[in-house]
């Protein structure tokens, strides 16, 4: 008689120094990630053997453990390979949907059939990812008591000027749709959500309010010119995007003032709380006033 395997899930109940403990660990596991996966990209070392080869005395001197130390380069290797599959999976994709658009334009009634139903499948792939995407952010904002905060991103398509390479991903990008994804599960959860203006998001400083175009030398780096803040353009940008989310959740919060009154009138029926938010759509007046506990 084989043997049956059992697998039964385990939660760790920890002290606060034990939880502590594990917090930075996973703090600093996350930092020498990013260091390593920077490395990799810059010597084009890629497989899990050549990045032990060269990163692992790096992690040892930073104070991982042999069992930690392997877990960050297993990581990092594969989200390159996931990244390397991604990108030969879409190329060949964008192969084959160019020669069936070429049949199709010849005549071929094959062709415009195989080209809808691609079309179908891929639109119902995109979907799946979107809700998978917008389900974990919300579970997220949730779990830790938080808002969420995108930026509104209509007419990005006839604002924003691209190379012919990057044209086909900005075009497939179905942003809008991520968004509405993330803001109906959002007010389903009662987790705060609103969009606020992108304008100048990667060119500001958060640290002293400087906007300019020098700001951001790069794609991916940003270094102010009056202060000297520094950091990668992205987490700049959600910084703003942030701060701007801050100041509009406070003005739509707050309730309207009451009308003044003489000696004699009657007294006004109370105003509802203002509804609304950075975006175009309404926010039911309970929800932008749900209090949101701190984890």
């Amino acid at each position: 008689m084989r043997p049956v395997k059992l697998v039964m899930p385990v939660k760790l109940l920890p002290t606060p120094e034990q939880a502590a403990a594990l917090h930075a660990t996973l703090r600093t596991c996350n930092a020498l990630v990013d260091r390593i996966s920077g490395q990799a990209y810059e010597k084009k070392v890629f497989s899990r053997a050549g990045l032990q080869k060269l990163v692992y005395a790096e992690l040892k001197a930073a104070g991982l453990s042999a069992q930690p130390a392997l877990h960050v380069i297993r990581k990092t290797a594969d989200a390159y390979t996931t990244l390397r599959a991604q990108i030969r999976y879409r190329r060949a994709q964008a192969r084959r949907r160019a020669e069936l658009q070429k049949k199709k334009a010849a005549g071929s009634r094959s062709a415009a059939r195989r080209l809808a139903r691609r079309k179908a499948r891929e639109g119902r792939h995109a979907a799946h990812v979107n809700h998978k995407i917008a389900k974990r952010i919300v579970a997220d904002a949730q779990r830790t008591g938080r808002g969420i905060a995108l930026e509104e991103l209509s007419g990005i398509r006839g604002r924003v000027r691209l190379g012919r390479h990057q044209r086909a991903t900005l075009s497939t990008w179905l942003f809008h749709q991520l968004g509405t994804y993330i803001a109906y599960k959002a007010r389903r959860a009662g987790v705060p959500f609103l969009q606020v203006d992108p304008a100048y998001t990667s060119q500001t400083c958060p640290r002293c309010g400087h906007v300019a175009r020098g700001n951001r030398p790069h794609r991916d780096h940003f270094c102010c010119r009056r202060c000297g803040l520094a950091g990668p353009a992205d987490h700049i940008a959600a910084v703003n995007v942030r701060r701007r989310a801050r100041t509009v959740w406070a003005f739509v919060s707050m309730p309207d003032p009451l009308p003044a009154q003489g000696k004699g009138d009657a007294t006004p029926a109370r105003q509802p709380a203002a509804q609304g938010s950075a975006t175009r759509c309404e926010r039911p007046s309970h929800e932008l006033a749900r209090p949101r506990p701190r984890s």
